[in-house]
């Protein structure tokens, strides 16, 4: 359906039936968003499927959670509750998994791995930088505290 429409979108674009465009183009429009609704919904949960199934962290994209947040406002907006609640519910799912493998990880090394950080959003990526400083900060005063230092 979404191919047909781009398809007849560029032919009317061509022939300049503003009219006529302008008509297929709010068709074209709310049928992409459905789809790429769906296809997000469809993306969230093999992600999760995904994380709950492996130790490895899964790689997503840097503006993951903006895309996200986004999909989920314009469902609000299109008055599309049940789906967003559903959005939200695997988004928090997901994060709390993500959140668990990220800090056992920093547990293990508090060296910031960037092979690691290739694999997390932006936000991700802020929270894994400071959790490393902060655990090294922290290995660091305690192993010269029981030494007998500071």
């Amino acid at each position: 359906m979404v191919a047909m429409l781009k398809l007849l979108h560029r032919i009317l674009t061509s022939m300049g039936s503003e009219k006529d465009l302008a008509v297929i183009t709010e068709g074209y429009t709310e049928e992409v968003a459905r789809e790429e609704t769906v296809s997000m919904d469809i993306g969230l949960k093999k992600l999760l499927w995904k994380e709950e199934r492996t130790d490895e962290l899964q790689a997503i994209p840097a503006d993951f959670y903006t895309r996200l947040s986004s999909y989920i406002k314009i469902m609000k907006e299109n008055k599309d509750e049940k789906m967003a609640d559903r959005m939200e519910c695997l988004a928090v799912d997901l994060l709390r998994r993500r959140l668990q493998k990220i800090l056992g990880i920093v547990s293990t090394n508090p060296r910031a791995s960037k092979e690691l950080m290739d694999k997390m959003s932006f936000e991700e990526k802020v929270l894994y930088n400071t959790l490393c400083k902060t655990v090294a900060a922290w290995e660091n005063y305690m192993s010269r505290y029981v030494g007998g230092g500071d």
